[in-house]
């Protein structure tokens, strides 16, 4: 065995001597080691090592048998690898597997073996001998096996593994032999996305003798946690011998900088000085193999450095499983959405899968299912959009085209693309053809102004404003379907109004009658009238507001001074409280100042006024429009809202408000649609409605929570 000389010159106590050299120079790389099964604890893949030698890389290869069993379980084709680690004095650490996929689970297979180099051994005279003979090997069984629930989605709990190991080493002529055992499970924690946790059992088995002494094997209890994000991966790790009070901790990192490049880190604290310490590594992943790279510094010995490839061997065999970890996932993401009645989002989801796997049977099965129940609701659908075709087309004859035109958009809303009813606005635009004349412009872009007022106030329930400014807006764009929607809306809502409700409104009204405020008041009256048209209270006071518009009485010159001068004071102080920020302060003096020159028939300061106000508005809205981008920023989005609304109210022109309430509005319909269809798979038809209301409320463009609602009506 050892060169130039013959194993009977070596006595029990030099071979003791040899193997103290051995158990220290393995500890290098695995910590404190007492006998040559210690070589256990080495772990081969790289991708483990330089995140702390960590329980949770799941490398899909075989050498991650060695340090998770269960993380086999995500292999999903056969793998070949190997790896070498190098060492002081030459010593090296190879390891050779593979695994692979079945339908019963993952099944692989490895070896490890030990070569202690060069390093030399002395007998009882102090002679050196060689020992490069002298060897640990183990030989590896690993299966794993994913647990899932398919029914009626899918659902992945995560996974179990465990390894077998008959354990063959060979120090000088005396040989020791061993079986050891390793269990692991993987549990993906369902309240935390991407988090996973797992424990690990390691090297359960036999004491293995050498000499005249026993060892027990390294056994040691091993827990994990893991959290990735699409471009990092996190892990952390605590490990504790059975035999002993020794604890380690490491924590590491991935991350990916590009596609086929890993950049490895981590950390590790052991008692052992030797194991203790940073490490880092590489990997790259080209088209056929991957290769993976790990160094380790060492406080007290040589740096090791750890080299890996894996390969491939074919195609994945089990397509099934294949199915389960991508498209699978997938295709029970279309399921989900198909028995939640959303149909279109489901036939979005298969078309997909079917764009890249054109043969999926399932898939194609389903959006025949899809296609039946899509049809089914068309044809329920279909009377519907012949009446109002019909209705449309008679208005049209009538020359009624408001109401023409509203019935056409009816039937597009039902059938978007109908081509009878695209027929029928073309027409309507051949005759509106002076619609499109300098004024018609001018007047559709005032429209759209005041539009986003209107919808401000609707969103804060100020109802009488919001439906006054909605039929100023037909009256300056008759086809203006959405401010048409809306004024239906708000009738429907004055129809539903309780007595105090109405009495309420009418009080307004009076208040508004009884400071000469003829205009403003009407519009309340209006609005009892929507509810109870038979109000006469109402009718009576329109009819005197209507005259006390046209009969105010000129004020006294001697009162007309007396206000002047109060207006002009109350102006010097908004102007005072504008030059020291204090920009609600001032608005709040400005519209005091407005209310006396209203009321008191100073109607030369109203155009100044305004000017004033518009400024102060401005500079409020601008800010208010920083503190909604913060909040939304912040994914507070219901603050975001408001503070959009609140900047629109005070500046109906601001462009800003305009695209952020926009964009706050089309994401919070959609969370609200969300809840909707998780409240209608309950059963809870009622909150459901609720829900689909409030989408529509934010975003009327959203067709999904619009076909919902009109369903739960």
């Amino acid at each position: 065995m050892y060169s130039g000389g013959q194993m009977r010159g070596l006595s029990k106590s030099s071979i003791s001597a040899v193997a103290a050299v051995l158990f220290f120079s393995v500890s290098c790389l695995a910590g404190t080691f007492n006998n040559t099964s210690e070589f256990l604890r080495i772990v081969p893949d790289p991708q483990s090592v330089a995140m702390g030698e960590t329980i949770m890389a799941f490398p899909e290869s075989p050498m991650g048998m060695v340090s998770n069993p269960a993380g086999m379980s995500i292999v999903r084709r056969p793998e070949f690898s190997f790896s070498e680690t190098l060492m002081w004095e030459g010593m090296r650490h190879y390891f050779l597997g593979a695994v692979m996929p079945t339908q019963m689970g993952n099944i692989g297979a490895g070896v490890a073996h030990m070569a202690y180099g060069d390093i030399p051994g002395f007998d009882n005279n102090g002679d050196p001998y060689d020992i490069s003979s002298s060897y640990a090997t183990t030989f590896l069984l690993n299966y794993s096996i994913p647990v899932n629930r398919h029914v009626p989605v899918l659902v992945e709990y995560g996974s179990v593994g465990f390894n077998f190991k008959f354990i063959q080493d060979k120090l000088s002529e005396y040989p020791l032999e061993g079986m050891a055992f390793d269990l692991s499970a993987v549990v993906k924690m369902p309240f935390v996305k991407s988090f996973s946790a797992s424990f690990l059992y390691k090297n359960m088995g036999s004491s293995m003798k050498f000499v005249n002494d026993t060892y027990q094997l390294p056994a040691s209890l091993n827990y994990g946690v893991r959290y990735d994000l699409p471009w990092m991966t996190l892990v952390a790790d605590s490990s504790n011998d059975a035999e002993s009070s020794l604890s380690s901790y490491s924590a590491g990192f991935t991350v990916y900088p590009a596609h086929s490049i890993r950049l490895m880190s981590g950390w590790r604290e052991s008692a052992d000085s030797l194991n203790s310490g940073f490490r880092f590594g590489l990997g790259f992943d080209f088209e056929s193999f991957t290769v993976n790279y790990a160094m380790l510094p060492s406080n007290d010995a040589a740096i090791s450095h750890q080299a890996a490839i894996e390969i491939p061997l074919g195609p994945i065999p089990q397509q099934e499983a294949a199915y389960k970890r991508s498209l699978g996932y997938y295709f029970e993401k279309a399921k989900e959405k198909y028995y939640r009645r959303d149909y279109i989002a489901a036939r979005q989801i298969i078309e997909d899968i079917l764009a890249v796997y054109p043969g999926h049977r399932p898939s194609i099965e389903y959006l025949e299912k899809i296609g039946e129940k899509l049809d089914a609701i068309d044809r329920s659908k279909t009377p519907e959009a012949n009446a109002l075709l019909a209705r449309a087309d008679a208005e049209l004859e009538a020359e009624n085209i408001p109401e023409a035109k509203k019935n056409y958009d009816k039937v597009l809303e039902i059938f978007p693309g109908h081509p009878a009813a695209l027929d029928g606005l073309a027409r309507i635009d051949q005759i509106m053809g002076g619609y499109n004349d300098e004024k018609g412009f001018k007047d559709r872009a005032e429209a759209k102004r005041l539009f986003q007022k209107a919808l401000v106030l609707y969103r804060k329930d100020r109802l009488v404003e919001s439906w006054d400014i909605f039929l100023n807006i037909l009256e300056l764009d008759p086809f203006n379907a959405e401010a048409r929607e809306y004024v239906k809306d708000i009738n429907n809502r004055f129809t539903t109004l309780t007595k105090w409700e109405t009495k309420n409104i009418f009080k307004s009204g009076v208040r508004l009658y009884k400071k000469n405020r003829f205009a403003e008041s009407i519009k309340y009256f209006n609005a009892v009238l929507a509810a109870d048209s038979k109000n006469a209270q109402a009718q009576e006071y329109i009819a005197r507001a209507q005259e006390g518009v046209s009969q105010l009485p000129p004020m006294d010159p001697a009162e007309s001074v007396k206000y002047e001068k109060e207006l002009l004071a109350v102006k010097e102080k908004a102007n005072k409280k504008y030059l020291k920020g204090d920009y609600q302060a001032s608005l709040n003096l400005f519209a005091e100042a407005m209310k006396i020159a209203e009321e008191r028939q100073l109607e030369v300061y109203v155009p100044g006024l305004n000017n004033s106000m518009a400024k102060v508005r401005s500079v409020l809205s601008d800010q208010l429009c920083v503190a909604a981008d913060t909040s939304f920023q912040k994914d507070k989005l219901e603050d975001a809202a408001k503070s959009y609304e609140k900047a629109l109210e005070l500046n109906p022109d601001n462009s800003t408000a305009k695209a952020g309430l926009d964009k706050v509005s089309i994401k919070l319909s959609k969370y609200y649609y969300d809840r909707g269809m998780e409240a209608y798979s309950k059963s809870e038809s009622d909150k459901a409605r609720e829900y689909f209301e409030k989408s529509l409320k934010l975003y009327p463009g959203n067709e999904e929570s619009k076909r919902m609602y009109e369903k739960l009506k």
